[in-house]
Formats: C-alpha cells, sequence, structure tokens
C-alpha cells in the first residue's frame, strides 16, 4: 500500500461501519504521517474521545499539508480546551476558506460572549449566514433567540418555526444521514453547555 490508498481505503472501511478498522488503518505510520484526509479523520476522534493534544497535532499536520477542511478541527480543539481566543481565529480562519459550519461556533461565542465582546447582533449575523447555506444549527440558534428575546407571538411563531425545522431535520436525516446540514447536531455531544464554560473561564 502507498501513501495514496491510505484514504481511500480508510473511507471505505469507514462507510461501511467499519470504524475500528479504519482508525487503526489511519494510525499506521504512512498513513498517519503522509495522508492529510487520515490525519483530519484521526484528528476528530481523537477530539471525540478527549485525547486533545492529539487531536491539535493531527490537524495542526493536515493543515500544513494544505487540507483546509481541518481548520474547523483546529478551532473545535481550542474550543473544548477553553482556549476561546484561538478558537474564534480558527473558527473565522475555517469560514475565510469556505466552510459555512463555523458560522454556528461563531454565532454562539459572540451570543455568550466567549473570546469576543458579547454581541448579539453580530451572533444573528453568523447564524444568517449559516442558515443561508443551508446549516440547521444556525437556523435553530436563531429560533432561540427570537424566542428569548421576542414579544408573547413572537415567541408563540418561533414554537411552529422549531417544529417545522424538526420536521426538516427529520426528512433530510432520512433521506442522506450524511448530509453536511446535520453536521453539527451530530457534533453537539461535544459542545458542551456555553453557559458553563462562561462561568468557569
Amino acid at each position: 500500500m502507498n501513501k495514496n490508498d491510505c484514504w481511500q481505503k480508510a473511507l471505505r472501511l469507514h462507510q461501511t461501519g467499519k470504524m475500528d478498522e479504519a482508525v487503526m488503518l489511519c494510525e499506521q505510520e504512512l498513513c498517519a504521517t503522509n495522508s492529510p484526509e487520515c490525519q483530519r479523520y484521526l484528528g476528530f476522534v481523537y477530539l471525540k474521545n478527549d485525547l486533545l493534544e492529539k487531536s491539535l497535532s493531527l490537524f495542526t499536520l493536515a493543515v500544513e499539508a494544505g487540507d483546509v477542511k481541518s481548520i474547523i478541527g483546529m478551532a473545535s480543539v481550542y474550543f473544548k480546551m477553553k482556549d476561546f481566543d484561538n478558537a474564534v481565529i480558527y473558527y473565522k480562519n475555517a469560514l475565510d476558506s469556505g466552510d459555512y459550519k463555523s458560522c454556528y461556533w461563531l454565532g454562539s461565542l459572540y451570543e455568550k460572549g466567549l473570546g469576543v465582546t458579547e454581541n448579539r447582533e453580530k451572533a444573528i449575523k453568523y447564524f444568517q449566514l449559516g442558515s443561508e447555506y443551508g446549516y440547521l444549527m444556525c437556523d435553530r440558534s436563531l429560533i432561540y433567540l427570537e424566542y428569548m428575546h421576542g414579544s408573547f407571538w413572537i415567541k408563540i411563531c418561533s414554537k411552529f418555526k422549531l417544529l417545522k425545522l424538526m420536521w426538516e431535520t427529520f426528512r433530510i436525516a432520512i433521506n442522506d444521514g450524511h448530509d453536511e446540514r446535520l453536521s453539527e447536531i451530530k457534533l453537539k455531544g461535544f459542545n458542551l453547555d456555553l453557559d458553563e464554560y462562561k462561568n468557569k473561564s
């Protein structure tokens, strides 16, 4: 096997549900040191398992090799480390590279004032941008802000919007559980309560 085969083989294993084998393949020295895609894959696996230093190291290697999809991974590691200053920098870098998933995280950080000055208007701007690109967590965040800060009738309307969004999410998931618009919903597993971070930082 040469380095060009690493990711294709790992991806096939992942797509057939053999995640452990995909990880083992990517962890082989040839793949872990030469395949940016494997580095990114392992970065997210380690991130999910709270192996933050290993995750950051692999995302950094991937970015240095030109893998812009790993920039949001670096941002997410910094987020979990509670290094919100760097999280903001790398989420913005990811957005500049065309990764609109970053809009949800940037909006959330501005909403809570983590790594930046609290600014609801900027939060809404990022959520709206992410919503334009179909990211459902941005839609959910906009509905939440409407509910929290709107009048009685806006609160009523927001509940119907949430029901509509839940149906849309279900419809997308049924058609394609790997649809990118669902990504931040699946990543909520490591998105700890932002209020909790704010109180402890």
